[in-house]
């Protein structure tokens, strides 16, 4: 009886094994839908996005070369340069936010697009409208007239944890409907070293994952294994332009307070300083005669901005914003980004071996424009 027992609980912990080993080789989940059961249930709410771009006709390289030009007629170049169906396309992915035809996607999947066209699950193609965008998260908001979409549902990004297995689903190279798999690699920052490019520079906690993310997946899918969304895939850090198992995607928690504000107003209030900021090297610091192990260096300066009327020029070196250390250009745009627009604040500068304090009034960051 006893040994009877025994084979009894030996069986069935090799059952449990075998069905473990099965389920991990198939993608089944013992405590919901299978992995393509759960990609079948998400797929029509993760679109492709199709964009183009007028091209400068002037800016065709043979155009720019004398020569060329000496062997065309004066009328051909004029034809040429008044040729407006020039255009560049691009593609991206999307993600449906709600039912009222909203879709988030990233800002550089959109930026400077002539038109926009949404195309789903089921190969329906729609012309979308552009709500709104926001540059220093690269987050971005277009919208569709299209009657019974379905959103996805919304997992919690503050629980996300390193290990944690992940899906994402896009449109990569234009291959629509594209899933991969994998995990959650790291959580972490993304820091972006010139404010001259502002991709992403708002972003903090970012989610590191190794699954599969290529060229045209920009504004898709980070889905846990239920199919609930965590993240909108953003970047991917390569040497070669390709996958290489190091993909980022912008937490969700955050992508929803943006893309409400976006959805309301259109952009996102931040506050402006109107210079480029850049890290200084030993070889600056030498020729600056600066030795301390923070600020950041005043590349240049808009004209008529909130810097240029504070008195901030060229080859300043930023130290201290209302008493805290400019450490570096990350933190530091994203301190003056954070100010109230009309606000005063007290910069400490670095200027020809003597340090200056200037009043500053912050602007309100220029609305994008298209």
């Amino acid at each position: 009886m006893y040994n009877n027992s025994k084979m009894i609980k030996m069986k069935i912990k090799l059952a449990s094994i075998i069905i473990s080993l099965i389920c991990s080789l198939n993608g089944c989940n013992q405590n919901g839908p299978s992995l393509p059961e759960t990609i079948d249930m998400v797929a029509p709410s993760v679109v492709s996005i199709l964009t183009t771009r007028k091209m400068d006709p002037k800016a065709h390289p043979y155009l720019q070369d004398p020569y060329f030009r000496f062997f065309l007629e004066p009328k051909d170049i004029e034809e040429h340069e008044l040729e407006d169906k020039t255009q560049q396309s691009g593609f991206g992915s999307g993600v449906i936010f709600n039912d009222k035809g909203y879709i988030v996607t990233n800002n550089h999947v959109i930026d400077d697009s002539a038109e926009i066209y949404v195309k789903f699950h089921d190969g329906k193609k729609i012309k979308a409208k552009m709500i709104g965008l926001d540059p220093l998260t690269d987050l971005a908001i277009i919208k569709v007239e299209r009657k019974k979409i379905v959103p996805l549902r919304f997992g919690n990004s503050d629980t996300l944890r390193v290990g944690q297995r992940v899906i994402a689903m896009g449109n990569p190279f234009g291959l629509s409907g594209t899933v991969t798999s994998g995990i959650i690699s790291g959580l972490g920052s993304f820091k972006s070293r010139t404010s001259k490019s502002s991709f992403g520079v708002m972003l903090d906690n970012l989610i590191q994952t190794d699954a599969a993310i290529n060229p045209g997946n920009s504004g898709g899918a980070l889905l846990d294994e239920h199919g609930k969304l965590i993240g909108i895939n953003m970047a991917i850090y390569s040497q070669s332009g390709g996958n290489q198992g190091i993909g980022f995607a912008i937490p969700i928690n955050q992508v929803k307070s943006i893309t409400q504000e976006l959805i309301d107003y259109g952009y996102i209030k931040r506050g402006w300083l109107g210079s480029s900021l850049i890290e200084i090297s030993n070889e600056m610091k030498k020729y600056l005669k600066y030795d301390l192990p923070f600020g950041v260096y005043v590349e240049s300066v808009s004209k008529s901005s909130p810097a240029a009327k504070a008195g901030i020029v060229p080859t300043d070196i930023i130290t201290h914003i209302d008493g805290k250390l400019a450490s570096e250009v990350f933190s530091t745009v994203r301190m003056i980004a954070a100010f109230t627009p009309e606000t005063a604040h007290e910069f400490t500068i670095f200027r020809d071996g003597t340090n200056v304090k200037l009043n500053v009034v912050i602007g309100l960051r220029p609305k994008k424009t298209r």
